[in-house]
């Protein structure tokens, strides 16, 4: 796998994880928790290549450069007034109904290659031929529905939260949900080949900037370093040493590239993550420089949210949240984001306000669940604990083993809500076998 194609995958496998309180086991044995961490799940290995283990990128581009780009291709994309609700809705339904049977193909067969190739090209001060090359190895390789495939790993989901209209274009919401992994997709929509609604462009919020951006930099930065390979070979270091948790050691590393590529988004994102790790004033001096960069418009919240809790920097966590709900609106993970702070915070009612409006608002949404039983077990809500703990198992086959040896869980085990949850457990379990 070249760098280039692993800093996307590392792109797909950036976000938040919301891990901690709760005691539960997965499917795959991983522990259940409500606290934000900087770390994505591992994804399956590709049979052929070994994929990055974790990715600490950038967010929204340099907004004058976006503006730039997106008027030189704007004739590429179909208007929004020209794409239908409907067809839009049912491509992003497709989408989503793909990757829950655990596909990837829709998403990939949706890309319209030749417009994502000429907005790669678009405005770059190179050879054309050059530059076509590069576009069309990059486009022929990519496949985001098979990274979400890989990413899910048969569970989890990607599902569709809206349709949005900015600058006259058409772009489908997606949020991609892996355990307690969170991330968001934003597919702009165009007409391609025989009329079809089809994606021109992939934004991972993760990344903060559409894959024809990122394969632009990529170009670029290719040609103007004068060791590229080396170059690159020492950023996928910094990357690996913010992803692990080795703060100093990225830090060092970051200093030591060249100045070309430590201005690069994925590379700066990955400062601010490893500087999160060691000081709030490192994290602020990081997220200065990311600020001197570039717009600081939101998506790079998905970075810092972890290291507001760590330090409890409640006020910069609400202003990081604030700008993370006007980019995705109305969202019930945002809402179990905001619990989990509150409960940070020891405002348990709050916390459970939150946590209760986010079921209320996607049922469906294991993570929603998960946050009600954390925040239940320190309100002592044992009534409310023992249902959550059966609808996590029942719905979402969440194994809860030797509870009585878990901390969380002793009050819990003490009460009456426990063996009236056992019971009911034991029913449920009778039912589903017959």
């Amino acid at each position: 796998m070249s760098l280039r194609k692993q800093l996307w995958w590392w792109a797909a496998a950036a976000g938040i994880l919301f891990s901690g309180a709760a005691a539960g086991q997965s499917d795959d044995g991983e522990r259940i928790s409500i606290r934000p961490s900087s770390r994505p799940p591992r994804a399956a290995t590709n049979p052929a290549a070994t994929p990055p283990r974790k990715a600490v990128l950038s967010l929204q581009g340099n907004s004058d450069e976006r503006r730039r780009s997106s008027s030189a291709a704007a004739a590429e994309i179909t208007p929004a007034s020209r794409l239908p609700e409907s067809e839009c809705l049912a491509l992003a339904k497709d989408i989503e109904r793909d990757a829950k049977e655990g596909n990837g193909g829709v998403f990939d067969r949706s890309i319209d290659r030749a417009t994502l190739a000429r907005l790669i090209t678009a405005d770059v001060n190179a050879p054309a031929e050059e530059a076509q090359a590069y576009a069309n190895d990059f486009v022929s390789s990519f496949r985001p529905g098979d990274e979400v495939r890989r990413l899910l790993r048969g569970k989890g989901s990607f599902h569709f939260l809206r349709l949005k209209t900015d600058d006259g274009q058409r772009r489908a919401l997606m949020r991609l949900v892996a355990g307690n992994f969170v991330n968001y997709y934003e597919l702009l929509l165009t007409r391609g080949p025989g009329e079809r609604v089809m994606v021109a462009d992939v934004l991972v919020y993760s990344l903060g900037q559409p894959a024809s951006e990122f394969a632009r930099d990529m170009f670029r930065l290719s040609r103007e370093l004068p060791e590229p390979r080396k170059a690159m070979r020492d950023a996928d270091a910094v990357l690996r040493l913010a992803g692990d948790g080795a703060g100093n050691q990225a830090l060092l590393a970051c200093a030591k590239l060249p100045s070309e590529l430590r201005e690069q988004r994925a590379i700066v994102i990955a400062r601010c993550t490893a500087a999160a790790q060691v000081s709030p004033e490192e994290q602020r001096k990081a997220l200065a420089e990311y600020r001197g960069l570039f717009s600081m418009d939101g998506m790079v919240e998905l970075s810092s949210l972890n290291a507001y809790l760590k330090w409890k920097q409640f006020d910069d966590f609400d202003a990081a949240m604030y700008r993370l709900e006007r980019l995705v609106g109305e969202d019930a993970c945002l809402q179990c984001f905001r619990a989990g702070a509150a409960a940070a915070r020891g405002e348990l009612t709050a916390a459970r306000q939150r946590a209760d409006d986010a079921v209320r608002m996607e049922d469906g949404l294991q993570l929603a669940h998960e946050t009600v039983l954390a925040v239940a077990l320190r309100q002592k809500d044992y009534p409310a604990v023992a249902k959550e703990l059966l609808a996590l198992e029942t719905r979402f086959a969440v194994r809860f083993n030797n509870l009585e040896k878990q901390r969380d869980f002793h009050g819990f085990v003490r009460s009456a809500a426990y063996a009236q949850w056992k019971r009911d457990r034991d029913k449920a379990v009778a039912g589903a076998g017959n």
